[in-house]
């Protein structure tokens, strides 16, 4: 069975595009890291939304960009990676897969003879019914043609492939986690992320704020008394659109959990229910520290 997949590069659909982008069956779609040679690294939060839309996730890297540090980072986003070896870009070589160990390749025919966890051959001279080119020795693994190079589709400009369902079949949409919630005081409204313990500041309302509500199952910020948010301790990493270092352990739980929700995993989402009913306010008591 094989499966389309896209990638991009300065481009990323809104939701609502990728939302149609997996009706339409896509079931993978590819980005960047920032590296040498790269022309647009990626913050987290594009890879998070295009796995909330059901779809899994690929990072490609810089030959010249830590091996170590890119997969940690991949795994840490639960999507795939690996080396995309053209022009201007720095070619690490087999010794960059090795190191990373559990990496992919990217990159004309010359490329596919490397070690890597799964090959994606760029070749644009025909429409493909396959997962691979005839005239090309088949590597052993998870295999992908991309057939179609720079072309507008969903708003912007991506390439296609055509992918074996490997690619697409690891992680399907997330679910929200009821145990953390997107609070604002009622008296200033400033949107934070809780566990019930601290706060984390949400500093982007047009994109981080969207996509902390996706991840946390709700529609809209949920208002407390204003006493609850002052009396909460704060941490000050932030995750969106880069994770800064946690250096505490409130900081460490907090993001832990925020990770943790990429891990949870649905089907396709069915029909619409009935709406529930409208909440303006919650009382939250009993749980937090003082100051």
């Amino acid at each position: 069975m094989t499966i389309p997949g896209r990638d991009s590069s300065a481009f990323l659909p809104d939701d609502a595009g990728l939302r149609q982008a997996y009706a339409d069956g896509i079931r993978l779609w590819a980005g960047y890291f920032a590296g040498p040679g790269i022309w647009v690294g990626w913050p987290d939060s594009n890879f998070l939304r295009i796995k909330a839309a059901g779809m899994q996730s690929l990072a490609f890297c810089s030959g010249g960009s830590d091996p170590v540090a890119c997969r940690a980072r991949a795994d840490r986003l639960g999507i795939l990676f690996g080396t995309d070896t053209e022009a201007n870009i720095p070619d690490g070589g087999q010794a960059w897969l090795d190191t990373a160990g559990t990496a992919g390749a990217y990159g004309g025919a010359a490329v596919m003879t490397r070690r890597a966890a799964w090959h994606i051959v760029a070749d644009y001279r025909a429409i493909p019914g396959d997962t691979w080119p005839s005239y090309l020795a088949r590597p052993a693994g998870p295999l992908g043609w991309q057939y179609l190079g720079t072309h507008s589709e969903y708003g912007g400009s991506v390439d296609s492939s055509r992918l074996d369902d490997w690619f697409g079949g690891t992680t399907p949409a997330l679910q929200g986690d009821q145990n953390m919630k997107v609070i604002s005081g009622d008296q200033v409204p400033m949107a934070y992320i809780t566990d019930g313990v601290t706060k984390r500041y949400i500093g982007d309302p047009t994109q981080e704020l969207p996509t902390l509500l996706m991840l946390c199952g709700q529609t809209n910020v949920i208002t407390v008394g204003q006493y609850t948010i002052d009396r909460m301790p704060s941490v000050a990493s932030a995750y969106f659109p880069d994770r800064a270092n946690p250096s505490t352990y409130d900081e460490l739980r907090l993001e832990g959990k925020i990770d943790a929700l990429k891990a949870a995993s649905v089907g396709p989402a069915g029909p619409a229910g009935p709406p529930g009913p409208a909440v303006s306010s919650v009382t939250i008591a009993g749980t937090f520290p003082a100051k």
